[in-house]
């Protein structure tokens, strides 16, 4: 039996060594994995001067994997404390040509600057209508301060107003109608 013992003791001292050294082994290659992207770091950024470190890790994780996932990175970069946005993997493969860059929405332009002119700072332009003219006197008395703005009765007004723009329009166009019918029954009146 004691040879029996000893043989199965030959044979755990090897596993319990093999325990023992894959943790320090795990270790070295997580370590040699972050010396990688540690090492080529200085050569990304002097490659591409103006560019974030999360665009930089993008652009050395796709040099490894062109069809990497943005998720996959993403986890890996927060491990590594490393900031990325949401455009930083499509930016990396754009630097290196393996995308074209997205077109840019047109800005928009700035509001031209105000002219002064001539006109004393109190001048109001004569207006349309009377409600015109009291919405003009409101906003000149709301702008020196004088009153408060009145929002709901502006908008009221403003509503007032188009409705009685419209109906004039309506009553133009009806009398129109009228005085056509007017004109036909005339001329049907004659020939009879």
């Amino acid at each position: 039996m004691t040879e029996l013992s000893a043989m199965f003791e030959e044979d755990k001292a090897p596993a319990a060594e093999a325990v023992t050294q894959t943790p320090s082994a795990a270790s070295a290659s997580v370590r040699q994995k972050l010396d990688d992207w540690e090492a080529s770091l200085p050569g990304l950024m002097t490659r591409f001067p103006t560019v974030k470190v999360g665009t930089l890790y993008c652009v050395y994780k796709v040099q490894l994997n062109p069809d990497v996932d943005f998720r996959d990175i993403q986890a890996e970069a927060h491990i590594r404390a490393i900031p990325l946005s949401g455009r930083s993997l499509h930016q990396a493969k754009v630097l290196l040509g393996i995308e074209k860059p997205r077109p840019t929405a047109p800005r928009r332009r700035k509001a031209a600057p105000v002219v002064e002119d001539d006109e004393p700072e109190d001048f109001v332009a004569m207006p349309y209508s009377r409600e015109e003219e009291e919405t003009a006197l409101r906003r000149t008395a709301v702008m020196q301060g004088e009153v408060p703005l009145d929002v709901e009765g502006l908008l009221r007004g403003a509503i007032r107003s188009a409705v009685e723009k419209k109906n004039a329009v309506y009553r133009k166009a009806i009398g129109d109608v009228l005085a056509l019918l007017d004109e036909v029954l005339a001329a049907d009146d004659d020939e009879t």
